[in-house]
């Protein structure tokens, strides 16, 4: 089908260099041919409490096809590979979400696995706490009457303190679960206000105790779904009203809240481009939050060299009006008063990133980072830092064979 009613697009200020445009020409090429590696890994988000440390989590698979949790640390200066312990279940496939970040030494990941189909195929989820030295590993609780074979997997967390943080999930009917941690436990709760059949929250943000906000969809991803978000003032999450005459076949995958005033949710919404429906295209879109309604702004423009691949996955804003954005083979910015605009200057081959993270407070040192990882046949995470001169590869660790 075909949208009947499209965000209106900007200007497009491209900036390519003749090594991007190649790199977005020959990926496909690229990528069948690279040589296989003896591990292969994906970074999926990166937290950056300020400009000298930043965390990464993701997985990796060693040569003998186990999969393994995998946490990087950035001291400023260059990565560093942390270990964290993976819970020995043969045959799950792991999976981290998202980490959030504190300066006081302290981060917070969650993630799932699903067990074997021979197994049921239950999903469990469960959260990594690092207290500035070590990572500990532990299975987020259930809410009250549910079992394991009724949930679904965890999605993201967002901390304003050590002792206070908030993830949002899913059941096995994808009706939203909401956790909340204390400093010292987890408490799980379906949520009550938002609940409706094949709702999923997929982005949170939370800039203080008394405000979190949390976006998603409703059907399954891509096209046939829309759009909802929520928000949290302390005591309990209440459904918002979004603008009229959004896009019915949209995903909002992640939100980032400079404050209770000032929101930024981006993600995609599909259009057919052939008449037979033989793909969608996924075209990059945004919401705003001004603390009182939810409007469309300007809209982020699309890649037009990679039609069908223009997925947003991840947002960070450093201050009010200044956001980044990310996703597969693209990065793109919105600074007070302006447009957006893409930006590729510096991306690899096949970059697919996955979180980014901007850090930036007047008179401090700045930091801009995304992770991901190459496209399948290229082996490797990737991390990008953002300089005066457009993006630059990060070198990485090499990730353990064994």
């Amino acid at each position: 089908m075909t949208c009947t009613v499209r965000p209106r697009y900007t200007r497009i200020a491209i900036s390519l260099t003749l090594a991007a445009l190649l790199a977005l020409l020959l990926v496909v090429p690229l990528a069948e041919s690279a040589a296989s590696s003896p591990s292969t890994g994906e970074l999926m988000s990166v937290s950056c409490p300020w400009a000298y440390a930043c965390t990464a989590v993701g997985t990796y698979q060693t040569g003998d096809g186990s999969l393994h949790l995998l946490a990087e640390r950035w001291d400023g200066s260059e990565w560093s590979f942390q270990t964290v312990p993976t819970p020995q279940v043969a045959g799950a496939t792991f999976n981290f979400a998202t980490v959030s970040c504190l300066p006081v030494h302290f981060c917070m990941a969650v993630g799932s696995y699903r067990l074997p189909h021979g197994t049921g195929g239950v999903t469990k989820n469960f959260f990594a706490r690092w207290n500035g030295t070590t990572w500990f590993v532990n299975s987020l609780p259930l809410p009250p009457g549910m079992t394991d074979g009724s949930m679904g997997a965890v999605a993201a967390v967002s901390c304003y303190a050590a002792s206070g943080c908030e993830a949002v999930g899913g059941d096995a009917s994808n009706a939203p679960v909401v956790y909340d941690w204390d400093g010292g436990h987890w408490t799980a709760a379906v949520n009550g206000p938002a609940s409706q059949a094949g709702a999923q929250l997929h982005g949170l943000a939370c800039p203080s105790s008394t405000f979190c906000e949390a976006v998603g969809w409703v059907g399954n991803e891509g096209p046939g779904a829309a759009v909802f978000a929520e928000s949290w003032d302390g005591s309990s999450w209440s459904s918002q009203s979004l603008p009229v005459g959004l896009p019915q076949v949209t995903t909002l995958r992640s939100v980032a809240c400079v404050s209770s005033l000032d929101c930024t949710a981006v993600g995609n919404f599909y259009e057919e481009v052939f008449r037979n429906g033989a793909f969608n295209a996924a075209i990059p879109w945004m919401l705003h939050w001004d603390g009182s309604s939810w409007s469309q702004g300007y809209q982020p423009p699309q890649n037009f060299w990679l039609r069908n691949s223009n997925q947003i996955t991840s947002v960070s804003c450093a201050y009010s009006g200044a956001c980044e954005a990310v996703g597969w083979q693209m990065a793109e910015r919105v600074s007070p008063g302006h447009e957006w605009w893409i930006q590729l200057q510096g991306l690899g081959v096949g970059a697919w990133l996955n979180g980014v993270s901007w850090f930036a407070v007047k008179g401090r040192p700045t930091v801009l980072i995304a992770v991901g990882q190459h496209v399948p046949g290229l082996p490797g995470i990737v991390a990008y830092r953002w300089t005066s001169s457009g993006w630059v590869s990060m070198p990485m660790p090499a990730l353990p064979t064994g």
